[in-house]
């Protein structure tokens, strides 16, 4: 082979290394600053039903628009899951649901939270699914729609010091059902059978709105993040 030959063999050698070797360096980069992540399909899922009603309309209303990012850090699981995990292991757990208005107005500021205290995992369960429905009948008496499942009676033992009476209503006349609710949004810390901290709702203000498609100023959001963020950082320094 001649000279002429050898260099050009050695410039492609050299162009393709350096091409590797720029792919490599971006991969690094992108990875070190927690771009690159690998997405997983719980990810993926919790990003896609909660954007799924964007700019929706129902009832009159029109659904607000949440983005998600796709690196969320969200793992789905089962109450059975919740409630063994509760009383043997440790974790943060949002309970939601992807329909309910208010659950997707607080997931910016979740997702915020979590990015500032670096949590890396959320589970997430949807209570709706699982938990009791009931109403009232003939003079007043309770009745049950659905039974809940034997893991959310569970958790709501777990929970009762927590959680606010269920509440049914007559016209103004509150009925109280003699059994505890776990109303959603709620983020609950926990650590091997010990609650670190719970939260509830948005913030106080937003909740007297009484209007979940109503989003929150940017100084509720800020509250919110805080709430949350306290709640993270508590786990975390509880492990």
């Amino acid at each position: 082979m001649n000279n002429k030959k050898v260099i050009i063999v050695a410039v492609i050698i050299l162009t393709f290394a350096s091409i590797i070797a720029g792919i490599y360096a971006i991969k690094s980069y992108k990875k070190n600053n927690g771009t690159t992540k690998d997405v997983t399909s719980d990810e993926i899922k919790f990003k896609t039903e909660y954007e799924f009603l964007n700019d929706k309309e129902e009832n009159n209303f029109k659904h607000n628009k949440i983005v998600v990012n796709k690196n969320n850090g969200i793992t789905y699981i089962s109450d059975t899951d919740l409630l063994r995990m509760i009383n043997d292991q440790s974790g943060v757990v949002f309970i939601g649901n992807n329909n309910d208005e208010l659950s997707r107005v607080v997931i910016d500021s979740l997702m915020t939270a979590r990015h500032e205290v670096g949590l890396k995992t959320i589970y997430y369960l949807d209570i709706t699914t699982i938990q009791s429905e009931l109403a009232l009948g003939k003079k007043n008496k309770i009745k049950t729609i659905k039974k809940g499942t034997d893991s959310y009676y569970e958790l709501l033992k777990k929970l009762d010091e927590y959680l606010k009476p269920y509440i049914l209503y007559d016209g103004d006349k509150e009925i109280d059902t003699l059994e505890k609710r776990i109303n959603i949004p709620v983020l609950i810390a926990f650590n091997k059978g010990n609650i670190i901290g719970i939260h509830e709702g948005s913030v106080s203000t937003h909740m007297l709105l009484n209007n979940p498609y109503e989003m929150l100023s940017s100084s509720e959001k800020q509250e919110l993040v805080t709430t949350y963020s306290n709640i993270m950082k508590a786990y975390l320094e509880s492990k």
